[in-house]
């Protein structure tokens, strides 16, 4: 029985070393390729590393809390959306769902798609009816689109650009 159970730890250490070996060999290949693909951009590399390096720390702070914020509004609109529908999850629960949705959006192609299949499969598991999820989910969008054009609106007008000047716009004369 001994001689069988060391076959046994022989042919797992053998599995795991070409395992090893092999996962090792991965992440070279990956590194090799990153750097193939890199190499003639590595111009652009460094004019960006450049120009990071003259940021200014306090706009960064800024820029940092913005997004901190965004990320807890979606996450408390969403929250409050889903105690409109009946099922009320926790803030923490909401802003683990929301970051988990902007990074399936940001990491895939046509993310937004994904994300969007993604919180609505997280929804119904965490007992949303389907027609209640659909429902968080379109109402989350048109309001966080509502609230972007504001914010473009806002923007446009603290520039000094009046939207009646710009070209096509509703006050605009033509001829």
């Amino acid at each position: 029985m001994a001689a069988f159970t060391s076959n046994i730890n022989e042919c797992t250490i053998a599995t795991w070393s070409t395992r090893h070996h092999l996962r090792t060999t991965l992440r070279v290949a990956v590194v090799a390729a990153v750097a193939v693909l890199l190499f003639p951009e590595r111009h652009t590399l460094l004019e960006g590393a450049r120009r990071l390096s003259r940021i200014s720390p306090l706009w960064l702070l800024v820029a940092a809390a913005a997004e901190v914020v965004s990320f807890l509004a979606a996450a408390e609109l969403q929250r409050h959306l889903l105690a409109a529908v009946g099922l009320n999850i926790g803030r923490m629960p909401s802003l683990r769902l929301v970051s988990a949705a902007w990074s399936v959006s940001a990491a895939l192609p046509a993310g937004a798609a994904f994300s969007t299949a993604y919180t609505y499969r997280q929804l119904t598991r965490r007992g949303a009816a389907s027609g209640r999820a659909a429902w968080v989910l379109a109402a989350g969008g048109v309001l966080s689109g509502g609230s972007l054009v504001l914010l473009g609106l806002v923007g446009a007008e603290l520039c000094g650009k009046a939207l009646s000047s710009w070209p096509g716009a509703w006050g605009s004369r033509s001829g």
